[in-house]
């Protein structure tokens, strides 16, 4: 096999990888609001216990992002990351060349870019999380305050969704040219 057809074979080994770990970023936001909604009702510690181990899914990925963007990344971090996040084994080293080769191309740049705006949003999400916590383990608990807090739990998790779409989509089509020039080549050769 060529080189140009290994390396695009290489590309969509890691799209495939991304795309899954998207999913798995997604899953664990998702399950996390759900945890805090019923922390918000119940006041029940474990629910915000839940709400924490999957925010540490979406942890693992930002931390690997972040080393990755880094001029010389510790790549055992990076693979830590991504292990607390979730991603199957084989697929790490995968994620790590897809995205240290093609870190400033179109598609990978513009899903890096969505990924990083995703965990803004997080952020406020754990903010949000956090203050909600404070609320209801400080003993007296203000119901307006915490379905303020509530509301403003759904309402981040609503502006979540079209990040995890654009992601995805932005992937997913880059798999699509990928494969094309795959079979172009496979043609050729």
């Amino acid at each position: 096999m060529s080189g140009e057809l290994v390396i695009l074979r290489d590309v969509m080994s890691g799209m495939r990888a991304f795309v899954s770990a998207e999913s798995l970023w997604t899953k664990a936001q998702k399950t996390a609001v759900g945890h805090l909604e019923q922390y918000a009702a119940t006041r029940n510690e474990d629910a915000y216990q839940r709400y924490l181990t999957e925010m540490a899914v979406i942890a693992g990925m930002r931390n690997a992002r972040i080393e990755l963007d880094k001029p010389g990344p510790d790549l055992d971090a990076v693979r830590a990351g991504f292990r607390n996040a979730r991603n199957h084994p084989a697929d790490i080293e995968s994620m790590i060349d897809l995205f240290r080769r093609f870190r400033n191309v179109g598609f990978m740049a513009t899903a890096i870019t969505i990924w990083t705006q995703a965990d803004a949003q997080i952020a406020e999400l754990d903010s949000t999380a956090q203050a909600l916590h404070a609320a209801i383990a400080g003993g007296k608990v203000n119901l307006a305050e915490v379905q303020t807090l509530a509301s403003r739990v759904r309402a981040i998790d609503r502006q979540l969704t079209p990040w995890e779409e654009a992601f995805s989509a932005t992937l997913e089509e880059a798999s699509r040219q990928t494969t094309t020039l795959l079979a172009y080549g496979n043609i050729a050769v």
